[in-house]
């Protein structure tokens, strides 16, 4: 169920995208979720009137608005100790990829990272800002990692290990 489809099922106008102008907000206490301590929450109620998918599509959609700017933060901060200059940033679902470097340059993160915590999240921001310099898992590529990030390897087994349980 896409955005604009659990909204007409609440009888909500479509959301806009944003936070505090569309259905799926983080600051309105007239709507139906609310941040508590910097996380999303969704009313019980909306669960039941949209099910699993509706909630699904309404976390998906709040970590992709409000983690792209930390995530462009992160990329600017990394990029120029990496030495590259990287095009847009997106976060999006990429299936069973955490990032994705395109060649015109743009970063593409996927959204279940922003549930790592933050030294996770550099590990997967530095592994992607390397490919633009090597596009393979090389001892070169490796090398460009550990002079950005030194503990890469803890992080790297981190998302190793709990990765998989990242989910809603």
């Amino acid at each position: 169920m896409t955005r604009a489809q659990a909204c007409r099922k609440m009888r909500r106008p479509a959301c806009a995208g944003t936070f505090g102008s569309g259905c799926y907000s983080s600051t309105s206490k007239t709507n139906h979720s609310s941040s508590r301590d910097g996380r999303f929450q969704l009313l019980r109620t909306i669960i039941e009137s949209v099910g699993r998918e509706g909630a699904q599509q309404a976390f998906e959609t709040f970590f992709q608005i409000k983690g792209l700017p930390r995530i462009a933060a992160r990329v600017a901060h990394f990029a120029s100790r990496a030495g590259v200059a990287p095009g847009k940033v997106q976060v999006k679902d990429l299936a069973y990829r955490w990032a994705a470097y395109l060649p015109n340059g743009d970063l593409q993160l996927h959204w279940k990272c922003l549930m790592a915590p933050l030294t996770v999240i550099d590990s997967v921001v530095v592994h992607a800002l390397c490919h633009m310099g090597h596009r393979d898992h090389s001892e070169a590529f490796w090398n460009a990692v550990d002079k950005v990030l030194q503990n890469y390897r803890e992080r790297k087994e981190w998302l190793r290990q709990r990765g998989a349980n990242l989910e809603l």
